[in-house]
């Protein structure tokens, strides 16, 4: 998934929480994008996840 550029402020919260480390750092002119494999990954193993959500001020405003 990739979070538009319209949607993101750029905070980096979701960077910085992701306990999956599923986010990095995009480069210049591009989106941020969640690695899904890291996501799964983290979830297979039976923890909870949705930090990002929880963390990201566009998604409580």
């Amino acid at each position: 998934p990739i979070l538009t550029k319209d949607f993101c402020k750029g905070c980096d919260a979701c960077i910085r929480h992701c306990p999956a480390k599923a986010i990095e750092v995009p480069k210049p002119g591009e989106s941020y994008a969640i690695n899904r494999f890291a996501c799964r990954a983290y979830r297979q193993a039976g923890l909870v996840c949705s930090v990002c959500m929880k963390v990201c001020d566009e998604v409580l405003s």
